[in-house]
């Protein structure tokens, strides 16, 4: 997600003119930032050398589940007597996104190549 916050800025009564602001830790305003706690934190300098750190935190919550498209409808498999049908791998042909991870795995349970015995049902 791309967080943007004011600049930080700072103020010296006496010289104005001198003061310096650094980032020292973390990703800056306008950045993509991961879901979870990212740290930003500033050094400002004053001109008579005095250094005061200011030190924040950008919270990313993801409260907004991944779109699945694609996926397999429900089917009736006819197992012969004697054999097993193998669950085939689905995860092909599901399409997944999300609006804050862009590398979602998609996983398949029971796994391909499980088998079901005739007579049984399973949902995947």
């Amino acid at each position: 997600m791309i967080v943007n916050y004011d600049p930080v800025t700072a103020i010296d009564n006496c010289d104005q003119a001198g003061v310096s602001i650094i980032q020292t830790v973390g990703l800056g305003t306008g950045s993509f930032f991961p879901v979870g706690v990212t740290i930003e934190s500033y050094e400002i300098t004053e001109g008579d050398g005095t250094i005061t750190t200011h030190t924040f935190d950008i919270t990313v919550v993801d409260g907004t589940s991944p779109v699945l498209t694609n996926c397999p409808v429900s089917t009736t498999e006819v197992v012969q007597s004697g054999t097993s049908f193998v669950i085939p791998d689905y995860t092909a042909s599901v399409t997944v996104s999300d609006n804050c991870d862009m590398n979602v795995v998609v996983t398949q349970v029971p796994n391909p190549g499980v088998l079901v015995a005739r007579g049984t049902s399973t949902n995947v």
